[in-house]
């Protein structure tokens, strides 16, 4: 075994394809698929299986991949490690940008295991609203955006994260805590509290403002000045899964989220977006296999 076939393999596996695999690491089809062959005869596993859908990870051959990953990752910061310590290379510096949701669950564990692992790369961070953050990602202004994939990303590189529900957060004691989901009609003269939002007047636009005795009760800044109304019986609110994870008046038993449906049920997707005309860093690039890591685990 050798750096190279680990190299193959997590190609292959990335693009489904042996021949597209030769030609992003500069080798012939023939060598990548012998490298490939001679490695599972020396482990005595299938790796991968060839079909019409091309070059498919088997099972086994699946988690060896994710295990050749990471040693390459090491191996990585290995190089790159020694060549600052020769002054070889600058410190990496990432600019990031992130709606509130994110830093609050996915982002604290993501950055602490990043820096952990690479402590030399400068990392800065703002709090915005996802608009605000588009606006920066076309003035080349941050190098990442986790944002709610909304129409205006469409022009820029972008990849979702995570979708989620959208939920209606009632009191524990409001009649409608023992619904299974809630519609338009079951908000009907119910006073309800907004996010102050351009993505959440989007929702309330779509959803609601076709229905009769909607009744905005206010709209405010303050995410928890939101749920201790809701808490206290004072109003219904809106929020999403994610918004909701770890949140201490869900878990208290004080809010009930409850799946808000129109038709159908209403999901936001969380993604990250990246200035097309600028080169894709590797430390962005790592950044987001971290956090992609960490949202599978889904630990917060």
């Amino acid at each position: 075994m050798n750096i190279e076939q680990l190299e193959y393999i997590v190609e292959v596996a990335k693009t489904r394809s042996i021949s597209v695999a030769s030609v992003n690491l500069h080798v012939s089809q023939s060598g990548i698929s012998k490298s490939i062959t001679n490695l599972e005869h020396e482990l005595g596993v299938k790796i991968f299986t060839r079909s019409r859908m091309g070059a498919i990870p088997t099972e086994t051959g699946l988690k060896l991949i994710n295990n050749a990953y990471e040693v390459l990752i090491g191996i990585q910061k290995i190089e790159e490690e020694a060549k600052i310590l020769n002054g070889e290379l600058s410190p990496g510096k990432l600019k990031l940008a992130t709606i509130p949701s994110m830093l609050m669950t996915y982002l604290p564990k993501t950055l602490a295991n990043f820096k952990k692992d690479y402590p030399y790369i400068q990392v800065e961070i703002t709090e915005q609203g996802s608009l605000d953050i588009i606006n920066d990602i076309e003035q080349n202004n941050v190098d990442i955006g986790l944002i709610v994939l909304i129409e205006e990303c469409k022009d820029h590189l972008n990849g979702t994260l995570v979708e989620t529900e959208i939920n209606v957060c009632v009191s524990k004691n409001s009649l409608l805590a023992y619904n299974e989901i809630i519609t338009p009609k079951d908000l009907v003269n119910q006073p309800i509290v907004l996010y102050n939002s351009h993505l959440w007047e989007r929702f309330f636009q779509k959803h609601l403002s076709g229905q009769k005795g909607i009744n905005i009760l206010f709209s405010s800044n303050s995410t928890e000045v939101i749920k201790k109304t809701v808490a206290e019986g004072l109003s219904i609110g809106f929020s999403t899964d994610l918004a909701l994870k770890g949140d201490q008046y869900v878990q208290k038993g004080d809010i009930v989220p409850i799946p808000f449906v129109n038709n159908e049920v209403a999901i936001r997707s969380y993604g990250w977006i990246h200035p097309k005309n600028k080169h894709f860093t590797l430390e962005a690039k790592k950044f987001l296999h971290y956090l992609k890591t960490q949202i599978v685990k889904g630990d917060i």
